[in-house]
């Protein structure tokens, strides 16, 4: 439903939500009733992200045109996308109140030096010489719009204003 009232209100977009991280420590059982159940763990167990941390995207087709090879699910991959979208006056949509989107908590131990690994290796490194550094990061505070109960309504906050300044 966010998708369709998104693509009904807007020609250019790139919409985002900031993501649900949930310990599951078992398979999930897609039974009857596995939504509710998941949702109600959610609930429970489970907290919102922080604004750098968005995992899914949906955009208008041709926004993210000459993008650099970048290093998926690594640091800055987000960024450039939020800025891309930003640099090409698309509507920029936060639908965090509309959209849940569960993240599976993980350990790193399949990354060299773990954790600290994702914000200091080569894949990382490279990452922000792609995306041009610090002045390109974006994250989700940068949005134009904000999802709320099927209407796009104008981001109005300190934030945007800041970063018009900067």
């Amino acid at each position: 439903r966010a998708a369709d009232t998104v693509i009904k209100q807007s020609d250019w977009f790139f919409m985002t939500a900031r993501r649900w991280n949930l310990d599951v420590s078992s398979h999930l059982d897609f039974a009857n009733g596995w939504e509710e159940s998941l949702l109600g763990d959610l609930s429970n167990r489970g907290h919102l992200g922080n604004d750098t941390q968005i995992d899914f995207w949906l955009y208008s087709k041709g926004l993210l045109h000459d993008m650099p090879p970048l290093a998926v699910g690594r640091m800055a991959f987000e960024s450039w996308c939020l800025y891309k979208a930003r640099s090409v006056k698309a509507d920029v949509i936060d639908s965090t109140k509309v959209v849940v989107s569960i993240h599976q908590n993980h350990d790193f131990s399949h990354y060299p030096d773990g954790h600290a690994g994702i914000g200091t290796g080569i894949e990382a490194q490279r990452n922000r010489e792609l995306v041009g550094g610090k002045p390109y990061f974006f994250f989700i505070k940068d949005r134009t719009h904000v999802l709320d109960k099927n209407k796009l309504k104008r981001a109005r906050d300190g934030w945007r204003l800041w970063r018009g300044l900067r």
